[in-house]
């Protein structure tokens, strides 16, 4: 072959003799499955919007979820939003729409239904909870912008409170 070039081939594969042989070892063939399982691959999130226009996916488990009081989550969503994040990878596909936040942010929504998808600021994007499909493997583990929350409700589940971020 040219320049060294090799290929390699599994012997399985070639459909003529190929003068080797397979190493035998003693002993019960069930000790090779006493290794444990293969480990398994990253799992998986999916998600969509309410009409389905907007479908996406992301490593999971979810993990963490905040619910933020703010004002503006409070004013985009109808109540308070909750939401995974930030994400390290999310990949959507279907018709979004992008509005600008207060400051450097942004809310991504379906350009159909208007489903919120997500926030994003900067470099870190958080995914609204209801947009992705269970089992998500994720937690409501605080509520953030506690100082900014409608009158109407209270917080009473014993979680970590924050008055700002």
């Amino acid at each position: 072959m040219a320049g060294g070039e090799r290929i390699a081939v599994s012997a399985g594969a070639l459909d003529l003799p190929t003068g080797l042989s397979v190493l035998r070892e003693e002993g019960d063939p069930a000790d090779f499955q006493q290794a444990g399982p293969l480990p398994a691959e990253p799992r998986r999130l999916t998600g969509r919007c309410l009409c389905g226009g907007v479908t996406g996916r992301l490593a999971g488990p979810a993990g963490a979820v905040e619910a933020c009081h703010c004002s503006q989550c409070r004013r985009m969503t109808g109540h308070h939003s909750a939401s995974f994040g930030p994400v390290t990878e999310l990949v959507l596909s279907g018709h979004t729409l992008r509005c600008r936040a207060t400051g450097t942010g942004h809310w991504k929504f379906c350009g159909t239904c208007g489903s919120t998808i997500g926030f994003s600021r900067g470099e870190d994007t958080w995914v609204d909870a209801g947009f992705i499909d269970p089992p998500t493997g994720g937690r409501l583990t605080a509520h953030i912008f506690t100082a900014f929350k409608g009158d109407y409700y209270e917080i009473a589940d014993g979680l970590p409170q924050a008055a700002e971020r």
